[in-house]
């Protein structure tokens, strides 16, 4: 879904739903402290928009955080990781990255990737580093938009 889609539907959805809850408590006694919530106004279905939509932001997030991590812990998959690149399987490591399926996987299997191109090289070990660096930096930019998604109207 676009990222303003979700908002906009998010917001017309709960704006909806908010006006139906405060038609509703007119309707209740007038002595019941929910007719007192109706009597508020026309600010209570705007207040109640943005109680609505809070739980859908944080489902989402839990959703989006969810497939950025990946199948399995996180520190099993990093000791795992580290154990194959210091035994110099790095064939090894790039298909646990796959494996593993998450946002960092991915940022460290654009490194060993890239570590695997340039590792028989006869070139500057600083300019080795130079390259690991911007593949590592290029990775991170590709996964920043997929956590950073829905984050605007947030923010906002």
């Amino acid at each position: 879904m676009k990222q303003g889609t979700f908002t906009a539907v998010l917001l017309v959805g709960a704006f909806v739903a908010a006006v139906g809850i405060y038609f509703f408590l007119g309707t209740m006694p007038k002595e019941s402290i929910f007719h007192t919530v109706y009597e508020g106004g026309i600010l209570v279905p705007v207040l109640l928009t943005l109680v609505i939509m809070l739980p859908a932001y944080i489902i989402e997030r839990l959703i989006a955080l969810g497939k950025a991590e990946g199948k399995g812990g996180m520190t099993a998959f990093i000791r795992d990781i580290q154990q194959e690149v210091e035994a110099g399987r790095i064939d090894s490591a790039i298909e646990k990255c796959d494996m593993h399926k998450s946002s960092l996987a991915a940022v460290i299997r654009a490194g060993l990737e890239k570590y695997k191109t340039i590792e028989g090289r006869k070139i500057d070990p600083d300019k080795k580093l130079a390259e690991m660096q911007k593949a590592i930096e290029e990775a991170t930019s590709m996964e920043m938009p997929l956590l950073e998604r829905n984050l605007v109207a947030i923010s906002t």
